[in-house]
């Protein structure tokens, strides 16, 4: 199980951290299991300077995830840079031996815009798990 994803961008603004996407995959799987902008998913697309919480938050530029993400034999992480810009990043990862699961974490990065009187499915999940949030 990861227990905690530490994630260091250098210098860079909220704006820029959406352009640097988190991938992982589970078990092999061709899809990702979780793809999403670190500055949505870490929380610092929602407000500038330092903050922290249980599951995460950012100090300086260091920003931190600490989700359960069990798994059953391996997982890859990717960092995909979407922006014509150099990024210097420095990462650390703590995982855990234990139990192995196929309960899987899951996140996903959607963007919309409203309607005035106009309701708005955020998401429509099936099976079995628990729904964290959303951002």
């Amino acid at each position: 199980t990861i227990t905690e994803i530490e994630l260091d961008v250098r210098g860079k603004r909220a704006e820029t951290l959406q352009d640097i996407w988190l991938a992982i995959y589970w078990d092999g799987q061709e899809e990702p299991g979780v793809f999403a902008p670190v500055g949505a998913l870490f929380g610092s697309a929602l407000r500038s300077g330092d903050y922290g919480g249980p599951v995460f938050g950012r100090q300086g530029d260091r920003m931190y995830l600490r989700y359960p993400m069990p798994f059953m034999y391996g997982a890859e992480i990717r960092l995909i840079n979407t922006s014509d810009q150099k990024v210097d990043y420095a990462y650390n990862l703590t995982w855990r031996d234990g139990a192995a699961s196929d309960r899987y974490f899951h996140a996903r990065y959607n963007e919309a815009t409203t309607k005035a009187g106009e309701p708005y499915t955020v998401a429509r999940i099936f099976g079995q798990g628990h729904y964290v949030g959303t951002v």
